[in-house]
């Protein structure tokens, strides 16, 4: 991804941050605190590391002066830049002839692009993520942030090249029943009411499940309404780029597949296990676990009702 795509107030706030005396005794600190590995570990010259090596001391150098007052007052050169940056770039989009946007919603569109192009250029960043805990995405940062999360090129490969091989190979003998099932909660349950009057999503939806039930739980008799509700806010946010009276694209199908399975894989045992209505004595015990927890809590929240 090209430097370009990033917005020009980031670019302009990086090279504000790169010119000041803040980031240029940070770098100082740095350089000095991977000196001071490279004595200690007797090795001549940064250069003689491998690529791997070198990224592991300048991670410990980083890590080794973040608590110190450079780092401190390059944080704060940073917010301020930033800062400063973003409300120019505001600014400047409020003095045009119509303005569509009140200031506050410019602010936030602008950092969601923000947000977006950095996940894209770095998404090893994706982990900065954590300060929007418990926060609800918007729709343009939520699909980079799954991507980020949920990435699995094998799961995907796998899932095309059998598509590309034989279409039937990717269908579950209870694909008609998962047909049937995905269309009672169409019709009945508020939650898939998005999903009404689109033959697309539910299309994506139908080819998801079958596919899962083929590979992940071949065994089962029936597929439990939970992966249904699971699968659901992904499908969800493909509304957009899928068109309702026609079959997605194998390309959406398969990157659906490949978030989906991710997605399950990250599921604690516990949790698979009482999806697929089983109950065994782990489940008791993280059971009995939380409610003597939540009973300590709060002895009423707790007692039955």
């Amino acid at each position: 991804m090209a430097e370009s795509s990033l917005p020009v107030w980031l670019l302009d706030s990086k090279e504000e941050i790169t010119n000041s005396k803040e980031w240029n005794d940070f770098l100082q600190d740095l350089y000095d605190a991977i000196e001071q590995q490279l004595r200690e570990s007797r090795i001549s010259s940064f250069s003689d590391l491998s690529v791997s090596e070198q990224k592991l001391f300048v991670e410990k150098a980083t890590k080794a002066i973040c608590e110190g007052p450079t780092h401190a007052e390059l944080f704060k050169r940073v917010s301020k830049s930033l800062d400063r940056q973003l409300n120019n770039e505001v600014s400047r989009q409020l003095l045009e002839d119509s303005p569509v946007s009140t200031k506050n919603d410019l602010l936030i569109g602008n950092t969601q692009d923000g947000i977006v192009s950095l996940l894209k250029k770095w998404p090893d960043m994706r982990s900065k993520l954590t300060a929007l805990f418990n926060q609800s995405l918007s729709d343009s940062v939520r699909p980079v942030a799954w991507k980020t999360f949920l990435e699995n090129g094998k799961v995907r490969k796998k899932y095309l090249q059998a598509l590309d091989l034989r279409p039937q190979s990717v269908i579950s003998p209870l694909d008609r029943r998962i047909s049937r099932t995905l269309e009672q909660l169409v019709n009945s349950e508020p939650n898939f009411d998005d999903l009404q009057g689109s033959a697309g999503v539910v299309s994506a939806m139908r080819s998801i499940l079958s596919y899962h039930h083929l590979v992940n739980c071949p065994s089962a008799e029936i597929l439990p309404d939970a992966f249904f509700y699971i699968l659901l806010p992904f499908v969800l946010l493909e509304i957009p780029n899928i068109s309702k009276g026609e079959k997605p694209s194998s390309r959406i199908v398969a990157q659906l597949v490949e978030q989906y399975f991710a997605f399950l894989s990250s599921l604690p045992t516990f949790i698979n296990e009482l999806i697929n209505g089983r109950q065994d004595d782990q489940i008791r015990t993280f059971s009995k676990r939380v409610a003597n927890f939540l009973h300590q809590l709060s002895p009423s929240l707790s007692s039955p009702r």
